[in-house]
Order: C-alpha cells, then structure tokens, then sequence
C-alpha cells in the first residue's frame, strides 16, 4: 500500500499536485488529446472545466515543442566545441 503521494522528487516535499490537476482529472484529459486527438470543446464535452482543459492542453504543447527542440539541437550538437569549430571555421572564409 502507497502512502505517500507521486512526487517527481525535484524539490522537498514537492508533489505533482502542487502544478498539475489531480491524476483523476489529468490522465483522462491527456488520454483524450493524445490518443483521441480531442481539442478543448471536446473534453469539456466530456465533464471537464475549460480551464483545466485548455492549461493540459497548453503543458502538452510545450512539452512537445521541448522535446522538438531537444531533437534539433541534438542532432546539430549545438554547444559542442567541433560545432563552434565549424561555425567559426565557415564564417571566416566569407
């Protein structure tokens, strides 16, 4: 038996319900905008209050634009010394 609540342990005593709607509420909105492709109007259809909609839906956003962001500096290896290297090397002969 759990008796303490998830935390994603960045900070003491944190909790994931310290900036995310409870789970009963957060899991069945993110089901339906990832695997339902449902919008706002659509989970709010669903029960759900319009804020808590559109806040879920802006979390995944940004999450998602995180994640792009991450892949195209990875695969640029922006910040590497050979990449500033090459930068440097590339403007010089302009």
């Amino acid at each position: 038996v759990f008796t303490k609540a998830p935390t994603a342990e960045l900070a003491e005593n944190q909790r994931d319900e310290d900036s995310l709607p409870p789970y009963r509420v957060l899991v069945p909105i993110v089901e339906a905008i990832i695997e339902d492709g449902k919008g706002v109007e659509d989970i709010v259809r669903m029960g759900y209050a319009r804020g808590t909609a559109r806040r879920v839906l802006a979390m995944i956003r940004r999450s998602d634009a995180s994640a792009r962001l991450c892949n195209v500096r990875a695969a640029l290896d922006v910040g590497s010394p050979s990449a500033a290297a090459t930068s440097t090397n590339s403007n010089s002969s302009q």
